[in-house]
């Protein structure tokens, strides 16, 4: 994400994959968008981007056995960077459907751990996020019963600056997993599945701090940034944030155990 001059007053743009036409009209502004590119004067002028700055997948190693018990992996899911920038995830949110499990019975042994999402539950975190294999925590959630939607706040271990969120370095990716309390209902007859994805966002939320993008609707999927530029300050409180609209690999299909 990085500020470009244009000669522009008007600009109207479609995107088709990373196809993205412009009609440029006037005098100076300033462009600002998650993609690198240069505007010259012209009346139509078609743009090509060489990648996406993010792509998200969902991990196929993870299997489809459901286990039951306290901290099992529910979903597994990679995030990669492009070559221009590092990229940080401050927020994550995930579609959760599930048949013949206990969600929220207000005890340890549910989905919810018997935790609103209200709580401030950072030291003893319902349902977590590591990266896939090690054991150090790099988000903490809670889940929302009665949407079906679990809530990750990636930013764990500091507030604030450069290290705010967790990133994914320059043309790398990481793969995370996702830990939930899954048991089993008393009812013997239904079968015992959880689907898992990483929410859609249906709509942009522009350029913006993180509280205003979780401000912009009432589930946001995904907040995200490559820091707009290398220098400057960064963080939360910074307007440099997305959320994730018609990121690449969106919208992902559901990951079902059973």
């Amino acid at each position: 994400m990085e500020t470009h001059k244009s000669k522009t007053k008007l600009l109207i743009g479609t995107v088709v994959g990373l196809l993205v036409v412009v009609i440029v009209l006037g005098t100076t502004t300033n462009f600002m968008g998650a993609f690198k590119t240069t505007f010259k004067d012209s009346i139509v002028k078609p743009v090509i981007y060489k990648e996406h700055p993010i792509t998200v997948s969902n991990a196929t190693a993870l299997g489809s056995s459901l286990v039951s018990g306290h901290d099992q992996e529910i979903y597994r899911f990679r995030v990669a960077a492009g070559s221009d920038a590092d990229v940080n995830i401050y927020y994550l949110s995930f579609d959760i459907n599930t048949d013949g499990l206990v969600v929220d019975d207000g005890s340890k042994n549910s989905l919810t751990n018997g935790v609103e999402c209200s709580d401030d539950f950072r030291d003893n975190p319902p349902m977590y996020i590591t990266e896939y294999g090690k054991s150090t925590v790099v988000g903490v959630g809670c889940y929302d019963a009665t949407d079906e939607i679990a809530k990750f706040n990636m930013n764990v271990s500091s507030s604030g600056g450069i290290n705010s969120g967790t990133v994914v370095s320059t043309s790398n990716s990481k793969t995370f997993s996702v830990y939930a309390d899954v048991f089993e209902d008393s009812d013997t007859t239904t079968s015992k599945t959880i689907s898992t994805r990483i929410h859609e966002d249906s709509s942009s939320a522009g350029i913006d701090t993180v509280n205003n993008i979780l401000e912009s609707a009432t589930h946001v999927g995904m907040i995200w940034s490559n820091y707009g530029s290398t220098s400057g300050t960064h963080g939360e409180e910074t307007a440099e944030w997305m959320n994730g609209y018609e990121v690449n690999g969106m919208p992902l299909s559901y990951v079902t155990l059973n």
